[in-house]
Parts: structure tokens; C-alpha cells; sequence
């Protein structure tokens, strides 16, 4: 197989959806997911960095570097939900308005079943650490 036919076969590959069931206050919900591709992951990890400042100081006379980061941890929350309310909406493939109006809870479980379909870890983002903590 070439270059172009292994290629073919992933992008092909990332349409591949399944189905999952959720039990969600005494029910069980069937969503139908797909696996998020680069370029989900890529704004997801854009949209939790927004919050972050770095500052970078660097002194013409001396080697040393005077650096900082500074991060709200509010807005820092904000951004991680709002990086998982987008993972879902592309997941799910709805409108990330819609994910927003979920019953609280049920965007975290779902969310936890993405991590999984598109083998997410860790490194990947800063939220999927909170549902991988005993990984």
C-alpha cells in the first residue's frame, strides 16, 4: 500500500462511528460518536490555551531568562469545558449551543466515552487528565 492508499484509508477510517449507551438517571441513552480527527484536536487544544499568558524576558547583558505564566483558573475551567462542549459537538456532530443545554453531568459522561473512541490521552489535552486519573 502506498503513501496515498494508507492515507485514504485513515481519513476514510475517521468517519467510522459507534454506538454507545450512557445509563443517566436510571436511563440509558444511545448517542452514536466518531472519533475526533487532528484537526478537532488541534482548536480543542487551541481553545484550552486561550486563558494562558506567557511572558518571556530576556536581558541583553545576561544569559539568564526572567520567564512567567500566568493563568486565571477560573477562565482556565471555562476553557477546558468549553474544549469538551466543542469535542462533543463534533463528536455527535451538533451544534456546540446544543451540547451547552445538556443536563449538568451528562456532557462529562459522554465526553469520557470520546476520550476513549478517539484513544485520547493525556498529553493530548489538559481535560482528558481529570477523566484519566486512575490510568
Amino acid at each position: 500500500m502506498n503513501n496515498k492508499e494508507i492515507l485514504q484509508k485513515l481519513i476514510a477510517g475517521k468517519d467510522e462511528k459507534q454506538t454507545i449507551l450512557i445509563e443517566y438517571e436510571g436511563e440509558d441513552l444511545e448517542f452514536t460518536i466518531k472519533p475526533l480527527t487532528s484537526s478537532d484536536l488541534t482548536e480543542l487544544q487551541t481553545i484550552e490555551k486561550q486563558p494562558l499568558s506567557v511572558t518571556i524576558d530576556i536581558k541583553k547583558q545576561k544569559t539568564d531568562l526572567n520567564n512567567g505564566v500566568e493563568v486565571n483558573a477560573g477562565d482556565f475551567a471555562k476553557a477546558q469545558k468549553e474544549a469538551m462542549y466543542t469535542a462533543i459537538g463534533r463528536s455527535l456532530e451538533v451544534k456546540v449551543e446544543d451540547v451547552k443545554q445538556l443536563p449538568a453531568g451528562l456532557p462529562e459522561l459522554i465526553f469520557a466515552e470520546i476520550i476513549k473512541v478517539s484513544e485520547l490521552d493525556k498529553t493530548d489535552l489538559t481535560s482528558v487528565k481529570s477523566f484519566l486519573q486512575d490510568e
